[in-house]
């Protein structure tokens, strides 16, 4: 710890870069001393940078500054479209290019920082389905599940034998088919697949091919 030690100085000051403890130590003229410590906490201004990223329409980001909201006031403007406008890593979910102005305040109102963030919307959208997936339980490839950007809803999501039978459908995109179909795992081969899902560009779109199950 740092040392004050200020006989016939009683309004001895000190400007520490870093928190940390300090003992004081005061002797009269009769050669009495007293001691005391006390922790003097330091608030440095965090280091702000301009942010620039994409991401694909309907994808949710979060903004990256992490900070202590016990320490700095923070404010995100404009509001709309976050989740919080005074915390840490608010997230957002634009279907446009959004700017957000980020401004950072210690607690004491020393000191103000500031920085941009700009997040860009590439509108692209599409759906497909893996070729083949592999359910023999060793934990890969074991479910086939919709793939894509920007998709909004999963309307249908389809799977048929070769004889017509509708072994599996769902119209949760978290959902995929794990090769069973009432109660039994199926057989290596080729099957049928329908998809028809809603993009958040609010475009209905549609795909139809084959898959392949290999145990």
């Amino acid at each position: 710890p740092a040392s004050i030690s200020s006989p016939g100085q009683p309004n001895t000051t000190t400007q520490p870069l870093l928190t940390g403890l300090f003992d004081v130590t005061v002797t009269d003229s009769n050669g009495c001393t007293g001691s005391d410590a006390a922790t003097v906490v330091v608030i440095n201004p965090p280091v702000l940078s301009d942010f620039d990223t994409s991401i694909v329409i309907g994808d949710i980001i979060n903004l990256p500054f992490d900070a202590d909201p016990n320490v700095f006031i923070i404010t995100w403007t404009p509001a709309e479209g976050l989740s919080c406008d005074n915390c840490p890593l608010p997230s957002l979910q634009p279907m446009v290019d959004v700017e957000y102005l980020l401004e950072v305040t210690d607690i004491l109102g020393c000191f103000t920082s500031s920085a941009t963030y700009k997040v860009e919307i590439k509108p692209e959208t599409f759906i497909k389905l893996p070729t083949t997936f592999t359910p023999n339980g060793d934990g890969v490839n074991d479910i086939i599940y919709l793939e894509g950007w920007g998709i909004k809803d999963l309307m249908e999501f389809q799977i048929y034998n070769r004889w017509g039978e509708m072994v599996f459908e769902t119209n949760d995109k978290a959902i995929g088919w794990d090769g069973y179909y009432k109660g039994v795992l199926q057989n290596n081969d080729v099957y049928a697949f329908k998809v028809r899902a809603v993009t958040w560009r609010d475009e209905t779109q549609t795909l139809e091919g084959y898959i392949n199950l290999m145990r």
